[in-house]
């Protein structure tokens, strides 16, 4: 089953988004020692969740790899 590239990169960018801006937002508030616990594990997934993902775009398919072939090549002067 083919992967859709373009779903990939709109959860990367959504998670990592959302990862930072609720890191962001939580350590320049104060606010209770749980509540930014809680906040940080939150972002710190978001940002596990895009990091993951980029690793998984990287990744080369298997099969999709063209074979090398010579080719000869004539102009008509």
């Amino acid at each position: 089953m083919a992967r859709d590239r373009s779903l990939s990169m709109l959860l990367i960018a959504l998670f990592g988004i959302s990862g930072t801006f609720i890191l962001v937002f939580t350590w320049l508030h104060p606010m209770p020692v749980m509540e930014r616990v809680m906040s940080t594990l939150f972002g710190a997934i978001g940002l596990g969740v895009a990091v993951s993902r980029i690793h998984r775009l990287k990744l080369p398919k298997a099969g999709t790899e063209a074979e090398k072939v010579p080719v000869e090549v004539k102009t008509g002067d």
